[in-house]
């Protein structure tokens, strides 16, 4: 159970944590003491948590910053670390107990016994007193993601950007990358009479196609809506421009009005 974590679930201390720094029958040593307001009672209970991450007591380190490119090794002779594919590059290896700890270091390649690591200590670890762990997937801070939720209850449209953003470069031929863009369009839910997308723009700066349709069977695929710049002629520099969409139909669930949108376009 070295360099494991023990954790106040109840009563007194509760939310506390501490690393195990060795284990003699009933007791347990760990890395710090308890705060002097948050420390256990006999009601406190408590839990030991195993996780996937390795644990263990270093048994060697070695530094050399006059070497090309510069050495920096961590050794555990009983660590038995995974090799297979990447092995543990890119994991954090932190001494979490005994001298040296708090410090943390990256792993960028590694043997069954030896690390690699990034950089030497700043207060140097010791054999067989220094405690580490390499956490893996437990307790791994995952990003959450935002996810766009639409709704078919109601009639609408679904537009959708290149790139998140729609913009066109003045001028061109249209041969090239980035001079014109596309937006693709359709709706939230099948129409019981056809529809059909209107476009209002400033003609002045836009060029735009045709107007869309959509019926019972063709409601649910994207239709492209292309978009260029008018060339004006005129000094104008980084402009935007409004591009609106409208919709006209016999159906009688679609609200014209709510289903109006808009965006801006870039030139």
């Amino acid at each position: 159970m070295v360099g494991r974590r023990v954790e106040i679930v109840g009563g007194k201390g509760f939310g506390e944590v501490r690393f195990i720094r060795a284990v003699s029958g009933n007791t347990l040593t760990l890395d710090r003491p308890w705060k002097i307001k948050k420390t256990p009672d006999t009601l406190s209970t408590y839990q030991i948590r195993t996780d996937d991450a390795i644990v263990g007591v270093m048994s060697g380190f070695f530094e050399d910053d006059d070497a090309v490119p510069p050495v920096f090794t961590f050794t555990d002779a009983a660590g038995g670390f995974p090799t297979v594919g990447q092995g543990l590059t890119g994991a954090i290896l932190e001494i979490v107990n005994g001298p040296g700890a708090g410090q943390q270091r990256l792993i960028l390649s590694n043997t069954a016994t030896v690390l690699s690591l990034n950089g030497p200590w700043l207060n140097s670890p010791v054999i067989d007193e220094s405690i580490y762990r390499i956490n893996r997937y437990s307790n791994l801070a995952i990003p959450s993601v935002l996810v766009e939720i639409r709704d078919n209850d109601a009639a609408g449209l679904i537009v959708e950007q290149s790139q998140a953003t729609t913009a066109v470069i003045e001028g061109g031929s249209g041969d090239q990358p980035g001079e014109t863009d596309t937006v693709q369009i359709k709706l939230t839910r099948p129409p019981t009479d056809p529809v059909t997308v209107n476009f209002n723009h400033d003609a002045t700066q836009l060029s735009l196609g045709a107007s869309l349709s959509f019926n019972g069977t063709t409601w649910d695929t994207f239709q492209p809506l292309s978009v260029a710049a008018f060339n004006d002629l005129l000094r104008e520099g980084a402009h935007t421009s409004l591009l609106r969409f409208g919709v006209s139909s016999d159906d009688g669930n679609l609200d014209v009005e709510d289903t109006v949108e808009e965006f801006t376009i870039e030139q």
